[in-house]
């Protein structure tokens, strides 16, 4: 481009951050500040997203810098943007000064720096924020609301969940599960992973596969997954062998949904495959017309059109 003003500059920054690519991001502001471009609120928001994924604590400052220095932290974007940066690469206590200072707050503020919290294993004070958009008080009292004025959503649960777990607060856990209800938030998958999880960390196995089996939605592979995790590190065969049939599932359908028609499935088990599973393979790479190849802990397994290469004997 023979003249290339702010907007362009910043598109192309922001195309690089949503594309995961964050070193050419960064590199690209600094390309932009060599030539004289001044950025605006809009760049600083993708800057700090992009040093965020790169955990780069010195150059986070500077970002925060710039923000102050040209009077951008007033946009409640820019806020946001700069205490997610700062969480992600590891600090809490300048995100935490940002926060405070704030004039205006809104639900993704708040999940920002209790997020923050959680991610560095400071769930006692990501619980103790939370009691303030969790307080029920918040939205019957006129006067509290409009402080406050924030309903917390399905991203606040999951970071707090997530604290709890990671810190072995299990009763805790159990109460921000509970609210969810309260709140009008529906539990996700997610949530349903991170009580697996949480309950399978304590060791608690019996009560982790029952939540699996309650869930009233699908079960998908994050939530399996925390459960043979649980079982394999408390050494409960019964229940891993469970987990990884499950897995192995989940595995072949993602297999036949993402992978091109022309190839294999491939699946790996560390464990021998079950009847049910050995049952669905044939069946599947029959109705499909898809080749599913399992490897298990003894042989592989070669499934074509209803058949496998075993013949039936494993």
């Amino acid at each position: 481009m023979p003249m290339r003003d702010l907007v362009s500059w910043t598109a192309m920054i922001t195309a690089y951050k949503q594309a995961e690519q964050p070193d050419k991001a960064l590199l690209l502001f600094q390309h932009m500040q060599l030539h004289g471009v001044l950025s605006d609120s809009v760049t600083i928001v993708s800057v700090a997203s992009a040093v965020g994924q790169l955990g780069l604590i010195k150059r986070a400052k500077i970002v925060h810098s710039n923000a102050i220095c040209n009077g951008y932290l007033k946009y409640l974007s820019v806020g946001n943007a700069i205490i997610a940066m700062y969480a992600k690469c590891g600090n809490v206590s300048l995100p935490r000064l940002v926060f405070d200072l704030m004039e205006e707050r809104d639900v993704i503020s708040w999940n920002s720096i209790i997020s923050g919290y959680s991610q560095n294993g400071q769930a006692s004070e990501a619980l103790f924020l939370s009691e303030v958009i969790l307080d029920s008080e918040a939205y019957t009292n006129p006067v509290t609301k409009l402080i406050h004025g924030i309903k917390p959503d399905h991203i606040t649960f999951t970071s707090l969940l997530s604290a709890c777990g990671h810190a072995d607060l299990i009763n805790e856990g159990r109460k921000c599960f509970a609210e969810m209800k309260k709140h009008s938030v529906s539990p996700r998958v997610k949530h349903y992973a991170c009580m697996v999880d949480m309950l399978g960390r304590a060791g608690l196995l019996n009560q982790a596969f029952d939540m699996v089996q309650q869930m009233p939605i699908p079960k998908n592979d994050g939530v399996w997954g925390a459960l043979l995790l649980a079982c394999r590190i408390h050494g409960d065969t019964e229940l891993t062998e469970l987990a990884a049939r499950n897995f192995e599932k989940l595995a072949m359908a993602f297999g036949i949904m993402k992978i091109d028609p022309e190839m294999s499935v491939q699946v790996t088990n560390n464990l021998r495959i079950c009847n049910d599973c050995y049952s669905a393979f044939k069946f599947v790479s029959y109705v499909y017309g898809r080749k599913v190849v399992v490897r298990d802990a003894y042989r592989f397994h070669h499934f074509q059109d209803g058949t496998c290469s075993c013949n039936d004997y494993w």
